[in-house]
């Protein structure tokens, strides 16, 4: 007779994580709003400041992508802040 195959056990050894400190979502959501803040006023210069039809396009569409991030993260801010003042 054949005999059974059975599932062998083993033990979670992924799973194990390391001890940091806790993410404070609220700072990493305003460090990124003022970086791509920045980076989209930094675009808008450089369009401004360019002759070149292909540099104005590029500075063109990377201002907007940097301005639709910023909005992103000033939506999240938004419901931080609103979840913080409907936890109390």
């Amino acid at each position: 007779m054949a005999k059974k195959k059975r599932m062998v056990k083993r033990g979670n050894k992924g799973s194990k994580r390391l001890s940091r400190k806790p993410i404070n979502k609220m700072r990493l959501a305003i460090r990124n709003l003022v970086l791509f803040a920045a980076l989209c006023l930094a675009s808008f210069i450089g369009y401004g400041l360019t002759d070149n039809i292909m540099f104005e396009n590029f500075f063109k569409i990377m201002c907007i992508i940097f301005g639709a991030l910023g909005v992103a993260f000033l939506i999240v801010i938004v419901v931080l802040l609103l979840l913080k003042a409907f936890r109390k």
